[in-house]
């Protein structure tokens, strides 16, 4: 039950910070312009609490648990902008079949943002459910009988591109080297921090692009990671290199939980391009 909260926790603040700066900094005016005619003096706070602590209760139950089980970052992002686009396309679009002059631009905005804002509170939802069952081979709620397989260790969080890799050996073998460069005494600090942004970026389990973009959505899996080993290769001695490479076989490092950070950095960047363009196509409808 612990769990639950402290994951409920953590989609609600993200969900009710998100949608405040939307509403009170990025579109701020907007629905008053378009539907100001309906709107009341004041807003009432109970039903807009009741509102937030049920709409996140619902994420937690369809998005976030099926998200954990799946085990993927991915998985959950996805379940979320799917259900932010269902949920918020029942009320924009059920007041557009049966209310006159009701602002087509106001549906556009709001499907537009209930994809991203249940998207982006499910994936802190699941990064804090990561969090807190790290170390364990199940999440509670899954008790009798067994419980269901969670992540373990950092490897888990590694990108699907690389996934049949690590299965195969191959490049884990390669990364446990580098891992052993990066954290070498020997390593000037131009390659190892190459490397330590190359190896979190790789354990990170958002892409820059993301992978269901053709083409595009896999090129940073094919070049950054392995133009970053590449460069950092450059710079590496080579006697450090070798030392690492024999050591390699002796222990088991394993994924810098840095890919964290790294995949944290990339919903905002993306965040902060899609309000400023949000905020751009509110001004261009008004």
């Amino acid at each position: 039950m612990t769990f639950w909260l402290k994951v409920y926790g953590g989609a609600f603040a993200a969900f009710l910070a998100l949608d405040l700066l939307w509403l009170g900094v990025v579109a701020k005016g907007f629905h008053h312009r378009q539907i100001g005619f309906l709107m009341a003096d004041s807003p009432n706070w109970t039903a807009a609490l009741l509102f937030y602590l049920l709409f996140v209760a619902g994420i937690l139950v369809f998005v976030i648990q099926p998200g954990l089980a799946a085990g993927t970052l991915k998985s959950t992002i996805l379940r979320g902008a799917f259900f932010g686009v269902v949920t918020y396309a029942a009320f924009d679009l059920t007041r557009q079949a049966v209310l006159k002059n009701w602002p087509v631009a106001l549906t556009e905005v709001d499907l537009c943002w209930g994809m991203i804002l249940t998207g982006s509170a499910s994936a802190v939802g699941h990064l804090f459910g990561s969090r807190v069952a790290w170390g364990k081979d199940w999440f509670p709620g899954c008790r009798g009988g067994g419980g269901i397989p969670f992540m373990t260790k950092p490897t888990a969080v590694v990108r699907p591109a690389f996934r049949l890799a690590v299965w195969g050996g191959r490049l884990r073998r390669e990364l446990d080297v580098w891992i052993l460069v990066s954290r070498h005494p020997g390593t000037p600090r131009a390659p190892r921090l190459v490397l330590i942004l190359t190896l979190a970026y790789a354990a990170s389990p958002i892409d820059l692009v993301p992978d269901v973009i053709p083409v595009l959505g896999h090129l940073d899996d094919l070049l950054l990671v392995p133009l970053g080993l590449w460069l950092a290769s450059r710079m590496v001695p080579p006697w450090v290199l070798v030392e690492c490479r024999a050591r390699a076989g002796a222990g088991e490092p394993t994924l810098a939980r840095g890919g964290r950070w790294v995949a944290a950095g990339v919903v905002l960047l993306w965040l902060l391009a899609i309000i400023l363009l949000a905020r751009r196509w509110v001004r261009a409808g008004t």
